[in-house]
């Protein structure tokens, strides 16, 4: 029987808000509901992710597939992993329920090569359940990062002469936010979002912050991103890690004597 609680330490933004109310169901009521018009919903942004995501796939020469930030803000991803997976070809691997690695096309994390803003990235971080173990491979743990610290994530599933070789699954470019991705001036956003495990009885809570500022001529500016998450793990079960199997012929090296049949 093993017991396993352990918080590791990496939130973004959701902000909701719920009215009701109650109304008497008389005639009168419903004639004047009746004449009310509806609330109207604007949506904006949302729309320009997705051509900006088309324009990735059909400027490229190879096969790439692309999110974008906004389309990123919107998904309820944990992780920039789990926000990787919505794209065609590629799955996750899963520690303790939280996305950890990638495969592209059935081929594992080991082949996978991840660049961030352009540069060559390795991150590796250890278990988060009871079988413990730390990646000693080259696999990226995109469990690392929150979601909300990127604005682009790119998968070039196809090679090419302008590429670097060391990837036969994909090459995953994460590109942060830049001060002259926004209008001249101060840029903020911040988010949050708490959740509760009613197995562990503790709450998760998920920060995730950004303010930029750029002159009016966009020749300079200035950018910083902040992201933490607190998360409590509770694993209960019987677990057989770290077994061996008995050797009954030694004892602490001394060979012992074999019996009759």
């Amino acid at each position: 029987m093993s017991y396993f609680k352990m918080p590791t330490g990496k939130m973004r933004l959701l902000a909701g808000c719920a009215m009701a109310s109650l109304t008497l169901g008389t005639a009168m009521s419903s004639a004047a509901q009746a004449q009310e018009t509806e609330d109207v919903v604007t949506v904006t942004g949302y729309r320009q992710s997705l051509a900006a995501a088309l324009d990735v796939k059909r400027d490229s020469n190879g096969v790439v597939d692309a999110v974008v930030a906004e389309d990123i803000a919107a998904f309820p991803d944990l992780n920039l992993a789990e926000s990787i997976q919505r794209i065609p070809g590629i799955s996750i691997n899963r520690v303790a329920g939280e996305g950890r690695q990638i495969t592209v096309r059935g081929l594992g994390a080991d082949f996978t090569r991840v660049r961030i803003n352009g540069m060559e990235a390795l991150s590796t971080t250890g278990g988060s359940d009871a079988s413990g173990g730390s990646n000693r491979g080259r696999g990226f743990d995109f469990n690392t990062f929150a979601s909300d610290l990127f604005n682009e994530i790119r998968v070039t599933k196809t090679t090419s002469a302008s590429m670097d070789e060391g990837s036969l699954g994909a090459t995953v470019d994460l590109f942060t936010a830049r001060a002259f991705d926004y209008d001249p001036g101060m840029t903020a956003a911040v988010s949050a979002q708490l959740g509760y495990n009613s197995l562990s009885e503790e709450t998760s809570p998920r920060l995730a912050g950004l303010v930029s500022w750029s002159n009016d001529d966009q020749t300079f500016g200035a950018n910083l991103s902040v992201a933490y998450t607190d998360r409590t793990i509770l694993e209960e079960g019987f677990s057989t890690v770290r077994w061996d199997d008995g050797n009954f012929n030694s004892v602490n090296g001394a060979a012992c004597p074999a019996g009759p049949d």
